[in-house]
């Protein structure tokens, strides 16, 4: 398709980074009430959502993560996490303890340092039309992935959703400064960003700076969408 096409919705709230929790306001604007008539998430079917998160140590994350992960509403057919440090045994220990209670866990590995990489190997392992991702220092609310893919199921046109990412709390000045000034809070409207109508008109840089899309710890793809980008460029994220 087109490039003008790729839509990207952007809705509501998974968790956060440095101890952050999750918010999810509603579908503002799209009538969408759980259990209602106009759910549309039916239409996606029970096996639709793979979930990927990246980690590169710190067990004691992942744990919490997880016990979050395994409790959110939605059609998830499995949650892949994916080791970007293997060389030290905590995480797949973990993982694979998590595993036998509940078999939509797997552990992956991938030695090639970068949040990229990690994330490339996690796509490429999932069986889902849908893949999500979050982070390891987030937690998600029951319902942030029922929200989160949505949008795939009201519009076909819709490649990309994110979300907004709230803080748990303001202990210290630093929090209220981060978030002042570079939180990923981007408000609770849903917007919808394309190459046509729905391009802001006073963003000089759009679409290559996409920081007003969203945040790499909530976000949602088609995996043919993926697969048509050729998945993220190794040489940038976190680690790489």
């Amino acid at each position: 398709p087109r490039p003008a096409r790729l839509r990207a919705a952007r809705r509501v709230g998974a968790a956060g980074v440095g101890g952050r929790a999750a918010l999810c306001p509603g579908l503002v604007g799209l009538g969408l009430a759980r259990g209602s008539a106009a759910d549309p998430l039916p239409a996606l079917g029970q096996r639709a959502v793979s979930v990927v998160f990246a980690t590169a140590g710190g067990a004691r994350r992942v744990e919490s993560c997880l016990a979050q992960l395994v409790r959110v509403h939605g059609p998830v057919v499995e949650i892949l996490i994916v080791d970007n440090a293997p060389a030290e045994p905590e995480t797949r220990i973990l993982v694979e303890e998590w595993t036998r209670r509940d078999p939509r866990v797997r552990y992956l590995e991938e030695p090639e340092p970068g949040v990229s990489a990690a994330r490339n190997r996690g796509v490429r392992e999932a069986t889902g039309d849908i893949v999500a991702f979050t982070d390891g220092d987030v937690l998600v609310d029951r319902l942030w992935l029922r929200y989160l893919v949505a949008p795939f199921a009201l519009d076909p046109q819709v490649g990309i959703t994110t979300g907004i990412v709230l803080p748990a709390c303001f202990d210290s000045e630093g929090q209220r400064w981060f978030e002042d000034t570079y939180g990923f809070a981007k408000g609770f409207d849903g917007r919808l960003y394309d190459l046509d109508a729905n391009a802001p008109p006073d963003q000089l840089f759009y679409p290559p700076w996409g920081a007003p899309f969203g945040s790499g710890n909530n976000f949602a793809m088609r995996r043919r969408v993926f697969t048509q980008l050729g998945g993220f460029d190794r040489a940038l994220g976190a680690g790489a």
